[in-house]
């Protein structure tokens, strides 16, 4: 009852003021919250702020979220309905709140606006549940925002979801790069999805081998050929255009998926250099019609020493052309 009639009083006053004069009680209100010591002080000033947050006016409701967003003392629901207004309003708010634990932030994060979830992303600190997340659900603004951000705590599943899901937007993936926390294989499956001048970046961090070396180009290549071995076929001519346009589609790495019996990625590949249909290139495989492969690797640029190689290969075994 005490309450009820505090509330009562407040909502009175405050339907009784301007905007002007609500906005600047919204800048006052956290020392209010702050420092008040009887009980009738700290509803009405609790009660201050919930009526507020749910202010008409955008101006009030910022100017409550400045004032607040710090606050140990902030009632849970009130940080929720400010967690929950327009991404303007609450995303600087998420960046900096306390009010949460790690488990409600990753609840959070899927009811927000998709922009708010970018103050989540820069926190300060990110723990891996709300890391994971974001990853799951964007946007890719966010995203990009945790790979940026070195407090973020991407585990090595939370990376691969990253490459698999992202694996196209290569300003997302050269961000990546540049942290200096990544496990060795995430290092080297963005090798292929990156620019020669990040590449040379990524080396220096990880003080990897000189890229130009013959060791390191066959250590690139025999990885890059255990990464497309894992790729699903749908994605084949995707990562096939992703290594050609980072010259990483050489003939020497489409004999090495060919002797993993990825034939799928090797029509792929082939297709897209020789410029022909995928299905040209598949008929050539199945029926081992050695003059059509021949002419399909010349206009790819195999050259005849990988060409007559990549033949023989493709005899060894019978080529599953189904998911081409």
């Amino acid at each position: 009852m005490f309450a009820q009639q505090i509330q009562q009083e407040v909502e009175r006053d405050l339907s009784a003021r301007s905007g002007t004069e609500r906005t600047e009680i919204a800048r006052r209100v956290v020392t209010q919250l702050e420092t008040a010591q009887l009980a009738r002080d700290r509803i009405a000033a609790e009660h201050v702020a919930r009526v507020l947050a749910n202010d008409a006016l955008q101006a009030v409701r910022l100017a409550l979220m400045e004032g607040v967003k710090r606050s140990r003392f902030l009632p849970k629901d009130v940080a929720r309905r400010i967690a929950h207004d327009i991404a303007g309003i609450a995303a600087p708010f998420l960046r900096v709140t306390d009010v949460f634990s790690e488990p409600e932030l990753a609840e959070i994060a899927l009811t927000i606006e998709q922009e708010a979830r970018v103050g989540l992303a820069s926190r300060d600190e990110v723990p891996a549940v709300l890391a994971d997340t974001l990853v799951d659900i964007g946007p890719t603004s966010a995203v990009k925002t945790l790979a940026e951000n070195q407090g973020a705590e991407l585990t090595a599943g939370c990376l691969a979801q990253v490459l698999n899901t992202y694996s196209a937007d290569k300003s997302l993936m050269e961000t990546l790069a540049l942290r200096g926390d990544l496990p060795t294989g995430v290092v080297g499956q963005l090798l292929s999805r990156i620019s020669e001048r990040a590449q040379e970046k990524l080396a220096r961090t990880y003080r990897m081998v000189d890229f130009t070396s013959p060791v390191a180009v066959e250590a690139r290549t025999l990885a890059l050929a255990r990464m497309i071995a894992t790729v699903p076929a749908e994605q084949a001519p995707r990562i096939a255009a992703n290594l050609r346009q980072n010259r990483e589609l050489t003939p020497e790495l489409i004999l090495r998926v060919a002797e993993k019996r990825v034939i799928h990625f090797v029509i792929a590949a082939l297709s897209l250099l020789a410029t022909v249909p995928r299905s040209e290139v598949a008929e050539a495989i199945t029926h081992r019609n050695d003059y059509d492969l021949k002419s399909i690797c010349e206009r790819a640029n195999v050259g005849a020493h990988y060409t007559d190689k990549l033949i023989a290969e493709l005899r060894t075994h019978d080529p599953d052309v189904s998911a081409a």
